[in-house]
């Protein structure tokens, strides 16, 4: 019989496995053109992602960043090598920031027409950093009240 400790450490990863698993059926099959990871960062896809953040966007800015914010968790749990790649660099949370900041100037120049100097500019207004940040705290919390989920 295992000991205590490596049965703590396999159900930690059979936890792990089946949150990964969850969060890849979570998303639409609309929104994974082949449901391959391969796929993603395709054209397709990402107009697919471009329209789900238009309707988001349409309720409210917060909503458009939770929307942002889910989807990065799932383009990360989608793609293992980007995910690798953040967890490999010097400072993740910067890392994931540019890489947010990224998929924003493309979202606006699709949606809106902005150019890059014109979406900073947006990024850095007080109600937009506002709720870019009070959405940084839904998307958190919804994260984390999955993780407890799973331990239950």
């Amino acid at each position: 019989m295992a000991s205590p400790t490596k049965l703590q450490k396999r159900s930690k990863r059979a936890k792990i496995k089946a949150k990964q698993q969850r969060v890849e059926r979570s998303i639409p099959l609309s929104a994974r053109p082949n449901s391959r990871p391969e796929n993603i960062g395709s054209i397709q896809w990402f107009e697919q992602l471009f329209a789900q953040f238009r309707e988001a966007e349409k309720r409210s800015r917060k909503a458009f960043f939770v929307a942002l914010y889910t989807s990065l968790a799932d383009l990360i749990a989608l793609n293992h090598k980007l995910e690798s790649e953040l967890t490999e660099s010097e400072d993740p949370s910067e890392a994931m920031a540019v890489l947010c900041r990224c998929i924003v100037v493309d979202y606006r120049k699709w949606a809106h027409g902005a150019t890059e100097a014109e979406t900073f500019e947006w990024l850095t207004r007080p109600d937009v950093i506002k709720d870019f940040t009070q959405a940084k705290i839904d998307a958190i919390t919804e994260f984390t009240a999955g993780f407890s989920e799973d331990e239950e």
